[in-house]
């Protein structure tokens, strides 16, 4: 087997802030609702409390139906859980243009949740005029949010403000401190990212492998997927940490099981390194087929290599290696296996 690629770069590192936020392009936002709303029609509390009960029970689509009039009538908690319905598509079709409209209404009452996502909808030119991005207008209202109280709208915050865009002036301490000051309040996410920055050196940070470890072993514990991953390459190639491949193997494991191609691969790169017996010249039928099956799936989410070093080039290698010694019905089987997995979906254990 040639060596597994190490070389840790910030081009494969599986943003977090991208990770936690996912897509966020959208139709034009629906403003019309906010057109009439009323001043003294609140709602009673104990109306969204039903709503929110029922979504608690996994209907979202009747806690959506609840909460809308709630929202309709002016009340900023209403319209902060229709946002979060509409926005994740929790029972419903998920609707970016109409979850951005409801944070929007929420923000401006004051829900710091409201305030966050409203920015996170700018980041995003979900929300603004011309729908393009507006880094300066989102990083204002992440302030306003952390100002309210909401710890990780630091590092939102700081992540805009590292990489600069139109109408924001990069400053790259400025954002670094303002996720170092999140990371240090227990923010799992702020933490995964610090850990990058001292691994990559992004944004002017110096390089600290053993600073990296630890900020990322407090965001694995979090349950940050990306961080559990890149702590098992340090743990694999002894970066920062002492090699431990045990550890490393674990890691890998858990990010894979969450859904990480990423970790996929290099879960199925150290299975398949198990399934080689060097006495027999020949792989190990159990490891080399659950090797198999880690190693594709982690190549479907991946898609196909654009670099000689990218993850899915050695997946790719591996394969078919797997191919000319397995026999067909263990392919088959394995196969059928992919066939249950959802691109992206946790898998879970056998």
């Amino acid at each position: 087997m040639a060596a597994m690629k190490t070389r840790l770069t910030h081009d494969h590192w599986p943003t977090v802030t991208s990770w936690l936020r996912g897509a966020r392009r959208g139709a034009p936002l629906l403003l019309a609702l906010l057109c009439a709303v009323p001043n003294a029609a609140w709602a009673d509390p104990s109306a969204l409390a039903e709503a929110e009960a029922r979504l608690a029970n996994g209907d979202g689509a009747a806690a959506l139906a609840r909460a809308l009039p709630l929202a309709e009538a002016g009340d900023g908690a209403a319209q902060e859980l229709a946002g979060r319905i509409l926005g994740q598509g929790l029972g419903v079709p998920r609707d970016l243009a109409a979850a951005c409209s409801w944070h929007r209404a929420a923000a401006a009452q004051g829900r710091r949740l409201a305030m966050h996502n409203h920015a996170t909808c700018l980041a995003g030119g979900v929300g603004t005029a011309d729908g393009q991005p507006d880094p300066a207008a989102a990083a204002r209202w992440y302030g306003k949010a952390a100002e309210a109280g909401l710890t990780r709208s630091l590092c939102a915050e700081g992540e805009l403000r590292m990489a600069g865009g139109p109408g924001l002036a990069a400053e790259p301490a400025r954002g670094r401190d303002l996720c170092l000051e999140a990371a240090r309040a227990g923010v799992p996410s702020a933490q995964a990212t610090v850990g990058e920055l001292f691994l990559t050196g992004r944004a002017d940070t110096p390089k600290d492998p053993a600073q990296a470890a630890q900020w990322l072993e407090k965001a694995a514990r979090g349950g940050i997927v990306p961080a559990a991953y890149w702590l098992g390459r340090l743990y694999l190639v002894g970066n920062g940490v002492p090699v431990n491949r045990p550890r490393a193997l674990g890691l890998f494991r858990a990010a894979a099981e969450a859904g990480l191609p990423e970790a996929q691969i290099a879960y199925g790169e150290m299975l398949y390194a198990r399934a080689l017996d060097p006495k027999a010249k020949a792989l190990a039928a159990g490891p080399a087929a659950e090797a198999l099956f880690w190693l594709s799936l982690g190549r479907r989410g991946l898609g196909p290599a654009d670099a000689a070093d990218h993850p899915s080039a050695n997946a790719d290698r591996l394969i078919a290696v797997l191919g000319k010694h397995l026999p067909a019905e263990t392919r088959r089987a394995v196969a059928g296996q992919l066939e249950r997995v959802g691109p992206g979906a946790p898998v879970p254990r056998p």
